[in-house]
This record gives structure tokens, sequence and C-alpha cells, in this order.
């Protein structure tokens, strides 16, 4: 099963980017207990970029690249990173805590057309424009109900 997937994932990644594969793997060893802040965005052939949790940690990967550069380039033999670039990556939080929550809206109640907004929508030359605003109009009825 393993020499399955090794051959099968030789055969997708190419030799020359098997670095990649390597420097990916051991990130978390390379930059120890900050890889919680910085995160690898991409990998070019010369270039590392950088994804960092605040706009400080960008100033400190700055003063931190020629000791990054050094631990990388042990790592991947056989490539050589020369330059890492860093950026502030604003990341959301999984849940949003509220304690002034507004309370829900009731649900939509869908209001009919009148027999009259009918009879003008049938006017129409188009049926996907009478649908359209048959749509609309039963969508606006139903949010001035709701007021």
């Amino acid at each position: 099963m393993i020499k399955d997937l090794k051959s099968i994932i030789s055969k997708i990644i190419q030799e020359e980017h098997s670095w990649k594969i390597t420097l990916l793997k051991r990130w978390a060893s390379i930059i120890g207990p900050l890889h919680n802040f910085i995160s690898i965005e991409k990998i070019d052939e010369t270039t590392l970029f950088l994804a960092v949790t605040h706009p400080t940690w960008a100033q400190e990967v700055q003063s931190l690249v020629p000791t990054l550069l050094l631990k990388i380039n042990a790592q991947v033999k056989g490539h050589s990173i020369q330059q890492i670039k860093c950026a502030y990556r604003h990341q959301r939080p999984t849940k949003k805590i509220s304690h002034n929550r507004k309370p829900a809206a009731p649900p939509l109640v869908l209001q009919p057309l009148s027999a009259q907004e009918k009879q003008l929508l049938a006017t129409m030359h188009s049926p996907q424009l009478e649908s359209a605003f048959a749509a609309y109009l039963v969508r606006c009825k139903s949010l001035k109900g709701r007021a």
C-alpha cells in the first residue's frame, strides 16, 4: 500500500519539485513554536512566500530571514531558497461571538400577487422577464408585510 502511494505521488509530482514537499513537511521543525503564527503561502523556485497572522510577525520574520535561509537550505538539499517575502493575511475567527444579539427576524411569509398585478405581468413579452418580476414583486410585498 505504501509503495503504491509513493509511486502514485512520484508520478504526480515531478522530481524537481520534491524539495518543496520536503520543505512543507519540515516547516514546523524549521520555524519552531512560531509555526502557529507563520505559514508557507507559496514556494517559488528561489523565493519563499510566508503569511503571518499579525503585522508584527511580518517585522519579526524580516529580522529572522538570514537564520531562516540557513535552516531552510540545510533541510532542503539540492535546492537553494535565496529570498523570503512575508505578508500579513487577516484570518477571520471561525466563530463570531456576539454578546449584543438582535432577536432573529420572523420567517418571511410570501404574499401572493393580486389579480391586477398578475394581469400587468402577463403583458410582458418575455416569460423569463415576467417570472423575474413576479418573484421580485412577491419578495417586495413579503418584506413590506414584515415591517
